[in-house]
C-alpha cells in the first residue's frame, strides 16, 4: 500500500497568441496545473494537467468569465490533493475511484451547477492522477510505462505501430 504523506499544487496560466474557437466559445489561453504528491516512504510524484472548463462543461464556460471557470476547476483539482492526503492506495486505479465521486459533489458545490458535466472533474483529476501514477512507479520500482499498467488492462494496450 502507498499512503499519501504530502500534497501540493500549482498552475502556471499560457496566453495563446490569438484565441482559440471551441463548441462556440473563445479561449484565450489555458492554464497548466502541476499536482505533487509525496509518500509515506519519502517518494514522490509530479503530474501536469492542461484544464480545459469549455471542453469539460461548456455551461460553466459559459456562465463565468474565463479565468473564474479555469479558477473553478483548479479548485478541484485542490480539493482532490487534500483529500487524498492521508489516504492509502494499491494502485492509481483506487485512488481515482475514491476521489472522483467527492470531487465531483464538490465541483457541482463550486459552480453553483447541479448538472455539471463529469468530465469537469474529470479534467480536474488529471494531474493528481498523472501524479499517483508516478508516485507509484517509484514505489514499485517500475521503470516503464508498460510495466506499470496492471495486468488485466495490458491486451487493451498490447497492439504496436511502427508508424503512426
Amino acid at each position: 500500500m502507498i499512503t499519501i504523506a504530502h500534497t501540493d499544487c500549482a498552475f502556471e496560466a499560457e496566453p495563446f497568441l490569438a484565441p482559440f474557437g471551441f463548441k462556440g466559445g473563445y479561449l484565450t489561453g489555458s492554464w497548466q496545473a502541476v499536482a505533487f504528491l509525496k509518500s509515506a516512504k519519502g517518494n514522490e510524484g509530479l503530474g501536469l494537467g492542461t484544464q480545459s472548463p469549455l471542453w469539460s462543461d461548456a455551461g460553466v464556460f459559459a456562465a463565468n468569465s474565463e479565468p473564474a471557470g479555469n479558477a473553478m476547476m483548479f479548485l478541484l483539482t485542490a480539493h482532490a490533493l487534500r483529500l487524498a492526503k492521508g489516504q492509502s492506495f494499491e494502485t492509481p486505479l483506487d485512488l481515482l475511484d475514491r476521489l472522483l465521486p467527492a470531487v465531483h459533489e464538490y465541483g457541482k458545490q463550486v459552480t453553483g451547477r447541479k448538472d455539471l458535466r463529469l468530465t469537469f472533474a474529470l479534467n480536474a483529476l488529471v494531474p493528481v492522477d498523472n501524479a499517483a501514477w508516478m508516485l507509484y512507479a517509484r514505489e514499485t520500482g517500475k521503470s516503464s510505462f508498460d510495466e506499470m499498467v496492471p495486468s488485466e488492462f495490458r491486451p487493451a494496450i498490447a497492439q504496436r505501430h511502427d508508424k503512426v
